[in-house]
């Protein structure tokens, strides 16, 4: 009975799971779409350096840099410094992201 009462609490548990990875994807997704937009813009105007383009080249790459940095595969700090090369909005945008999540 106490195995039963255990795997029943996983599998209810597993919902909620889900719905809070789903959340968390759709933020990064909201996220990283503005910073590529921004990044974008800069880089008609400018030369744009070769870690700006790593971070934040293009979707994928930035969503992979925000999960990142909030999982601790990357120290957030590198790309907030970068991201300060192209406008303190991104910055902020980018902190606020590591901060709330």
């Amino acid at each position: 009975a106490p195995l039963r009462t255990l795997v029943f609490s996983i599998m209810v548990t597993l919902k909620s799971l889900l719905w809070a990875m789903v959340l968390l994807s759709l933020i990064i997704y909201t996220v990283a779409v503005v910073l590529v937009q921004t990044v974008t813009t800069f880089r008609s105007s400018n030369e744009p350096s070769d870690e700006l383009m790593y971070y934040f080249g293009n979707l994928f790459s930035s969503m992979a840099t925000l999960l990142q940095s909030i999982s601790g595969g990357v120290n957030w700090r590198e790309p907030e410094n970068i991201l300060g090369s192209v406008s303190p909005w991104s910055r902020a945008l980018f902190v606020g992201f590591v901060c709330f999540v």
